[in-house]
């Protein structure tokens, strides 16, 4: 099993995990520990490898109510995918797609129809988070790529 969490760790904190099965994310009481490096997990009605097999590549969730809540200027990441971008002159720079983990800071993926826009998330280049109106300000120029 891999830990999207930070620390990766914190996934054995969340119960009850959620397992996206395509068409709905079905709850599960899991019980998992650390092994090896990383993290070994056993689901009800999973009795051996095979069965263990089909599960290969599917995404373990938690509900939001699990997670820590989180200060001021402090964000989940699957909160700010698919927000719109715009620069401080209003200009549209697309959506953020995604988020890189770096060993400096996170980097904002943000995709539009013209190009792809790595923009550092740290406080001199994203000036606004706004989560209910889905939406952020960047200080970074269109032609910037």
């Amino acid at each position: 099993m891999k830990s999207s969490t930070q620390p990766p760790e914190n996934i054995l904190a969340y119960r009850p995990w959620q397992l996206d099965r395509g068409d709905h994310w079905q709850t599960v009481d899991a019980e998992a520990h650390a092994h090896r490096g990383g993290f070994i997990a056993r689901l009800p009605g999973v009795a051996d490898r095979d069965a263990a097999a089909l599960l290969a590549g599917t995404q373990i969730g938690v509900d939001r109510n699990v997670l820590p809540a989180l200060d001021a200027d402090e964000y989940y990441w699957r909160d700010l995918i698919g927000l719109r971008v715009r620069n401080l002159a209003g200009e549209n720079l697309g959506q953020i797609a995604r988020l890189l983990p770096t060993p400096a800071h996170d980097v904002l993926v943000i995709v539009d129809a013209d190009c792809e826009r790595l923009i550092p998330f740290v406080r001199n280049a994203v000036r606004e988070v706004d989560t209910v109106a889905r939406s952020v300000v960047v200080d970074w120029q269109r032609d910037w790529h």
